[in-house]
């Protein structure tokens, strides 16, 4: 179902999660909600459950709504305020605005070393036992991938499985599979940004006879597994800030 206000339609559907942003020059706050129904005015969505930031919602805020598909992160401008409804919870998006591509570099990223190991999966082999694995480094982190030094080989748009060293910290299962976005060159090193495919994104990325074959635990990273990792991002530039280095 579509809803639209002007000339701006919102191809969102009920039940969809999304990221409601609330944002100033200086300050945000993230929060994550669902979409509950459509009207005249634009989208009911469930109450916003905070994740991090500093800037409150307050009635008739001006926020950000992002939501993800395959190719990118995308958002629009809306105001938000109580639906009005009695007893019930929900919030009303209104002056709903334009559509726009959100650069992939939403989420804040945290200079991070950890060693890692990760798999190219340019053919989807018929046993996990066939996968190289290679040794490889992260030079930072955020909640939606990670900057690696990879071999020369590996290409945007190839996808990849990596372990990371001490996963759990992070909030990261102990695989998760990814694809590379953009590919680097620096003093004879190459460098891959990657993104982080989540559970409920798997079958935009894989087939279902290629799901089959890959190690069931790339499953276990989930959108609410991956807000773990936004909460430690955000603890991790507290911590930061706290020794002078933001």
């Amino acid at each position: 179902m579509n809803t639209a206000t002007g000339k701006s339609k919102i191809p969102l559907i009920p039940w969809e999660k999304i990221q409601i942003v609330s944002m100033d020059d200086k300050e945000e706050g993230v929060y994550l909600s669902r979409v509950e129904d459509f009207n005249r005015e634009g989208i009911i969505v469930s109450r916003p459950s905070f994740v991090g930031g500093k800037k409150l919602l307050a009635a008739h805020s001006q926020v950000y709504v992002h939501y993800r598909r395959p190719d990118a992160m995308y958002r629009f401008a809306a105001h938000m305020r109580p639906s009005g409804k009695r007893g019930d919870q929900t919030m009303q998006l209104y002056k709903l605005g334009r559509i726009e591509r959100v650069q992939r570099r939403q989420y804040v990223r945290i200079n991070y070393r950890s060693k890692l190991k990760y798999a190219l999966l340019k053919v989807i082999p018929d046993s996990t036992d066939q996968l190289n694995w290679r040794m490889a480094e992260t030079l930072n982190l955020s909640a939606g991938g990670m900057l690696i030094a990879v071999d020369s080989d590996v290409e945007e748009k190839d996808l990849m499985l990596i372990r990371l060293d001490h996963a759990a910290r992070v909030g990261l299962p102990g695989l998760v599979a990814a694809i590379c976005r953009r590919r680097s060159r620096h003093e004879q090193k190459y460098f891959a940004g990657v993104e982080f495919i989540t559970k409920e994104s798997l079958h935009d990325f894989f087939s279902a006879d290629d799901l089959k074959k890959l190690p069931s635990l790339i499953s276990q990273f989930s959108a609410h597994m991956q807000n773990k990792l936004v909460r430690f991002v955000f603890d991790e530039q507290i911590k930061e800030r706290q020794k002078g280095l933001l």
